[in-house]
């Protein structure tokens, strides 16, 4: 994972993630993290160079994104941050 676009949005915006090996063989889930809980998010589009989810409900401020691989359990922490909006929520982008 190397970007976030937007790096900002509100809980039920889309957004989309790039890098490499970002499909459904090398990423299986995928979570924000803050200093105290994870919250997965809804994979809504996968590919090799890119990845699209819905922002949850989750408390604002910024997130460090983390992801686990397929056939493994622990996250792996990546250095891309969103921050989520506080007090909006949406239907989507």
């Amino acid at each position: 994972m190397q970007q976030v676009i937007p790096e900002e949005a509100a809980p039920g915006q889309t957004v989309i993630v790039t890098g490499y090996a970002l499909d459904a063989a090398n990423v299986r889930d995928v979570y924000l993290i803050d200093a105290r809980k994870g919250y997965r998010v809804e994979i809504l589009d996968q590919a090799n160079r890119a990845l699209r989810f819905r922002v949850p409900r989750v408390p604002g401020g910024p997130m460090r994104l983390a992801s686990i691989a397929p056939g493994y359990a622990e996250l792996m922490e990546q250095s891309v941050f969103l921050t989520v909006l506080e007090g909006r929520i949406t239907q989507g982008r």
